[in-house]
């Protein structure tokens, strides 16, 4: 039996000392577990304490003290819905790889036709902004931003005024993609991104008119810190590699990082790009949900949400402070897998979390 006082330490971090396991049986978590994560629980945060300001993580409601907060509230009724894995829906006009578009169009077909209720979507968290691009969406390099593989190109308002020659070339890049539709061919997440990026680089040299530029003025703002520092932490990974780890060492303190790139106009221009990326995807998200809506579906677009994010990438670049270095989460021994998971994610610092008002997030 492991040692009642070590058990109330454990509970007093906000560490579960036992658990069911999948044949229903009582399990313990071994002491010497239980005190080597206690061990590094008490560690001092790697970066200084900005990190347990409010905003943190992102802005928080700050209504009167001691109020309670709004909760969702539970469904009166059931409803059916799809679930899926967007980047597997493609349609004709996808480059082999199913996009927002995709999701407008399922959203609306069923929900109109067949009275779905909701479209639940796998995790659309962005990766490396180079190739090579991971396969899974539940390990990202972050969970903030949407990745601008799902992004369909000539939806973006600024490709109607491109020349008819770069429409040609865009066209040229998205036929041998659109053909592999068809086939049983695996998705090659790498040459899709390889096209798309040129496609969209293209695009990103139009000018935007006065409204269009005040609507992306308004989204960066929204976008705040969090937005900066994705961009800069996409700047810096291309030009250092895609694990901050690996960067020289004064680039892992997100400030640093962030001053920079601000002070390198190769380094500027390319996080303006990734910022503008996030724009679209956000417009481009927006309109699948609001497609969903006009449906008539009940919840819409759901989205998934990753348990966790890269060791290497940009959240576990930002926010050092409230991420737990040491050791990863994964998952007990289960019917599937008897020897248990190991997803290579750092967990979340429960008591940093709670100093920031995020316990209940």
């Amino acid at each position: 039996m492991t040692d009642p006082e070590l058990v109330q330490r454990a509970r007093n971090a906000g560490v579960v000392p036992d658990y069911y396991d999948w044949r229903g049986q009582h399990v313990e978590v071994p002491a010497e577990t239980l005190a080597a994560i206690l061990e590094v629980l008490d560690q001092p945060p790697t970066v200084d304490q900005r990190w347990a300001d409010q905003d943190a993580i992102g802005p928080v409601d700050r209504t009167e003290p001691g109020r309670a907060q709004p909760r969702l509230t539970l469904p009166t009724e059931r409803h059916w819905g799809f679930t899926i894995q967007l980047y597997s829906v493609r349609s004709g006009r996808s480059w082999g790889h199913g996009d927002l578009r995709d999701l407008a169009e399922l959203a609306r077909w069923s929900g109109a036709e067949l009275g779905a209720g909701f479209v639940l979507v796998n995790p659309l968290h962005a990766a490396e902004p180079l190739t090579p691009v991971s396969a899974s969406p539940y390990r990202p390099m972050t969970r903030l931003f949407t990745s601008p593989l799902y992004l369909r190109v000539e939806d973006i308002l600024e490709y109607a005024a491109l020349p008819t020659p770069e429409k040609d070339l865009i066209a040229g890049l998205a036929a041998p993609l659109r053909a592999a539709n068809n086939t049983p061919e695996l998705i090659d997440r790498d040459a899709v991104w390889t096209a798309k990026r040129r496609a969209l680089e293209m695009i990103s040299k139009v000018s935007l008119t006065e409204p269009r530029q005040a609507a992306y003025d308004g989204f960066r703002a929204q976008g705040g810190r969090r937005l900066r520092e994705w961009s800069a932490w996409c700047a810096l990974a291309e030009r250092y590699g895609a694990d901050w780890r690996d960067w020289p060492e004064e680039l892992a303190d997100p400030r640093r990082g962030v001053d920079k790139v601000s002070g390198d106009a190769e380094l500027a221009a390319a996080a303006e790009f990734h910022a503008w990326l996030q724009w679209h995807a956000d417009q481009q998200l927006a309109a699948a949900q609001d497609a969903a809506k006009t449906a008539g579906m009940a919840y819409g677009i759901i989205n998934d949400l990753a348990v966790g994010v890269h060791p290497g990438g940009a959240d576990a670049w930002a926010m050092q402070g409230l991420l737990v270095p040491g050791f990863s989460v994964g998952a007990p021994p289960d019917g599937f897998n008897q020897l248990g998971q190991d997803w290579s994610q750092p967990p979340w610092q429960p008591r940093r979390l709670a100093a920031v008002h995020m316990k209940d997030r």
